[in-house]
């Protein structure tokens, strides 16, 4: 009898056990394709392996490149809810938009915006223990490689929409800095990635990205001492808190 929790009822649990499924299904397919190349094997042998059905499989990936690229269908929407509901609130936001302007919380945006990438990542089926098998995967199917490319190139438009959507930005100077704002955690994203990968790293992908994101606040923290470049730049004037565009 097949564990098959995708065909199961809901009940207590049941996306647990589904993630879990998925994640089986993801280091199997890794480990079959750095074994004997994505043509060495089918999704059957692949399914047996792990004791679910074809359906299952299905269910949750649309092929067996997905299931070593760890793209899931759909698994990330709890995730995205919870981040377009993280608007800023309160007197100022009500203050900017009856003003008809977008107030925006940049510390929260990006930091959300960071959460939501995590959360992505993990869903890929990526710890440190999976890495090697993941990179073997890869070595042996390079093909897969401009896949993942394209993917996160995909992601950060679909970041930037969700950001425009969220914030209520309208006009070219709000859709820039919703431009910046995942630029600028895509770019911690892939350094972060980079440490991640190291061969030699204990360190789960949340806790670098943290680590990052705190140095890159450090760094462009208005409230730390002025070096000689933004003291003669800086405009002692300018809300630090909250950006409010027109």
């Amino acid at each position: 009898m097949h564990d098959d929790p995708g065909t199961q009822p809901p009940a207590g649990g049941v996306a647990h056990r589904q993630r879990r499924a998925r994640q089986r299904l993801t280091s199997a397919a890794r480990r079959l394709t750095a074994e004997h190349g994505l043509a060495g094997f089918t999704v059957q042998e692949l399914c047996d392996g792990v004791g679910v059905s074809r359906r299952t499989f299905f269910n949750y990936f649309s092929s067996k490149d997905d299931a070593v690229l760890g793209f899931a269908k759909g698994v990330d929407e709890g995730h995205v809810a919870a981040f377009m509901a993280g608007r800023a609130s309160g007197a100022a936001a009500e203050a900017g938009a009856e003003a008809g302007a977008a107030t925006v919380d940049p510390g929260r945006l990006i930091d959300d915006l960071a959460a939501l990438a995590v959360a992505h990542f993990d869903e890929m089926g990526l710890t440190p223990d999976d890495t090697a098998e993941f990179i073997a995967a890869l070595q042996r199917e390079p093909a897969l490689l401009p896949a993942l490319v394209r993917s996160g190139q995909a992601e950060q438009q679909r970041f930037v929409a969700l950001v425009v959507e969220r914030e209520g930005l309208t006009g070219e100077r709000d859709r820039a800095l919703a431009d910046v704002a995942v630029a600028i955690v895509g770019s911690l994203v892939r350094l972060s990635a980079d440490a991640f990968f190291v061969e030699t790293n204990t360190r789960p992908f949340d806790e670098i990205l943290r680590s990052t994101l705190a140095t890159a606040k450090r760094l462009l923290n208005a409230e730390q001492a002025p070096t000689r470049a933004n003291t003669q730049q800086t405009n002692p004037s300018q809300p630090k808190d909250l950006v409010t565009t027109p």
